[in-house]
Formats: C-alpha cells, structure tokens, sequence
C-alpha cells in the first residue's frame, strides 16, 4: 500500500494505492485524484528534496601553523 497526498487541488486528498489489486486508489474526493495515485505510484514524478542540519566542531587541518 502507497500512501500520497494528492496536490490536484487544495483538499489534499490523503491517498492510498494498492498496488496488489490493481492500482486502485482509496481516499480520493474526485476522479483526477484518482489518476494522480495512480500515476504517481505507476512512475513518479515529483521530486523531495530536504536539507539536513550537521553538527560538528572545528578541527585543525594540520597545516603546520600557516593561517
């Protein structure tokens, strides 16, 4: 089972795709939310992108006293 949100309108459908009984969709409020899952878990398209925060402290570089 996939889950996905649908982004077609503002409702943010929350889908689910089983993709086990032929891709059929759960969740949505109208038929385009529908091809979306389907789509969607058929060959996505949408890309996630996400930054990560690290933590570290400084450490020399061993240049032998040169600044």
């Amino acid at each position: 089972m996939i889950e996905l949100t649908c982004i077609l309108c503002p409702k943010g459908c929350r889908l689910r795709v089983d993709e086990n009984d032929g891709y059929k969709v759960i969740g949505n409020a109208c038929p385009r939310g529908a091809d979306y899952g389907r789509e969607e878990a058929l060959d996505p398209k949408r890309t996630i992108t996400s930054t990560v925060r690290i933590l570290f402290e400084k450490q020399s570089t061993g240049t032998g006293g040169a600044n």
